[in-house]
C-alpha cells in the first residue's frame, strides 16, 4: 500500500471513531496524522461536571482506564493526557475498526436513537453537514432542538405530508401552520405526543436567521421510529446495561449507579 493511501485510511478510520465516540457520548475529534490513528477526546472529567459533584467524579486516571481498556479488548494503541482532554493514538487501521465497532454495538439507547436520527436527517439531505439541527440527549431522552422551516417542509414531504406548503414568503402565520403541522407528524410517526413551537423571525433578524420551528423531547424509541420512517436501517447492537467506554455518559437510569 502506498503512503498516500495509507495516510488516506488512517484518516478515514479517525474521523470515522471520532463521530461514533462523540454520537455515543464522548465527544472527539480526529487528528491527522501519517502514522496512526489518533482522536484527541474530552476529558471524562468533564463528562460528569453537571451530574457530580468535583469529588465524587469516578475517573481518578483516566488515561490508564482507557489503556486497561484497549488491552481487554485487543485494540493496540496508546493513551496519553493531552492539555484538558486525552490523545488516543491505534497502531493500525483495525485496531481503530474494531474499538469503533465496540462503541456502536453498545451505544446507550439514546445516544444509539439520536446517532439514527442525525445520519437520516443528513443521509436524506434534510440537514447538511456541519448538521443545522442541534440533537443532544437530554437525560434518557433526544431533544430535536431548532429545525429551519425549510428543513421541516422537507421532512414532511419525505414522510408523505404535502397538504400544507410554504408560501414563497412565509410569515408569522406560516410559521405557526409548520409547528402545527410538525406537532401532528411527529404524533403519528413517533407515536407519542412531541411538543413543538414556532420560532418566526421578527422583521429586523430575518436578516440573520431563517425561520425555525423548535422541537422538544422524544424518547429514544420514537426517535428510531422517526430514523427508520426517514430510511434508516439500524445496525445491531449489545445491550443497554453495556457500557461502550469505561466511562459512558450516564443517563437518568444511571443515577447513583457509578462508581
Amino acid at each position: 500500500m502506498s503512503a498516500p493511501e495509507l495516510e488516506r485510511r488512517l484518516w478515514a478510520a479517525a474521523q470515522t471513531l471520532a463521530r461514533a465516540m462523540t454520537d455515543a457520548g464522548w465527544p472527539a475529534t480526529a487528528r491527522d496524522e501519517a502514522d496512526a490513528v489518533t482522536v484527541i477526546a474530552m476529558s471524562p472529567q468533564d463528562l460528569y461536571k453537571d451530574d457530580v459533584c468535583e469529588d465524587e467524579r469516578p475517573v481518578r486516571d483516566p488515561a490508564a482506564e482507557l489503556r486497561a481498556f484497549l488491552q481487554i479488548h485487543d485494540v493496540g494503541g496508546s493513551v496519553h493526557a493531552e492539555g484538558a482532554g486525552l490523545r488516543l493514538s491505534l497502531s493500525s487501521v483495525e485496531s481503530a475498526d474494531r474499538l469503533t465497532g465496540i462503541v456502536i454495538a453498545t451505544m446507550r439507547a439514546p445516544y444509539r436513537a439520536a446517532a439514527a436520527l442525525r445520519t437520516a436527517l443528513r443521509d436524506t439531505g434534510i440537514v447538511t453537514e456541519p448538521l443545522s439541527v442541534p440533537l443532544s440527549v437530554v437525560g434518557d431522552l433526544v431533544e430535536i432542538g431548532s429545525v429551519e422551516l425549510e428543513s421541516a417542509q422537507r421532512m414532511r414531504e419525505l414522510l408523505g405530508e404535502t397538504s400544507e406548503l410554504l408560501p414563497l414568503s412565509p410569515d408569522w402565520h406560516a410559521v405557526e401552520a409548520a409547528a402545527r403541522a410538525m406537532t401532528r407528524l411527529l404524533r403519528r410517526v413517533c407515536g407519542e405526543e412531541v411538543h413543538v413551537t414556532a420560532d418566526a423571525a421578527c422583521s429586523t433578524c430575518i436578516q440573520a436567521r431563517e425561520h425555525q420551528i423548535t422541537v422538544g423531547h422524544v424518547s429514544p424509541a420514537g426517535a428510531e421510529r422517526l430514523a427508520q420512517a426517514l430510511g434508516y436501517e439500524s445496525g445491531t447492537h449489545v445491550s443497554d446495561d453495556e457500557h461502550p467506554l469505561p466511562w459512558a455518559p450516564p443517563t437518568r437510569a444511571d443515577d447513583g449507579e457509578r462508581r
